[in-house]
């Protein structure tokens, strides 16, 4: 167990999570499909910067620094609307 918490997080692998959204709000809620319907893939520092509107997503993708897999029009907007600060 020591050993998972002093890996590096780019190693680390994220819990999949299944989001729903409804009247333009998201939510997560239980249960997984079998197959998702978009993934998305990154290191989780590019992630941060991403959703803190540090990094351009769209240069990213480009980059290959975010790869898409599955329904890839979708997965393009999601990495597109990542950015946001409050």
């Amino acid at each position: 167990m020591l050993g998972d918490a002093c890996a590096p997080l780019a190693t680390q692998t994220v819990a999949a999570r299944r989001s729903r959204v409804a009247d333009r709000r998201a939510s997560v809620v239980d249960g997984m499909p079998d197959e998702p319907t978009t993934t998305l893939t990154t290191d989780s520092s590019l992630f941060v910067r991403l959703v803190a509107g540090r990094r351009d997503p769209i240069a990213a993708l480009e980059a290959g620094l975010v790869t898409v897999g599955g329904d890839v029009a979708l997965g393009e907007r999601v990495v597109a609307a990542l950015p946001y600060t409050i």
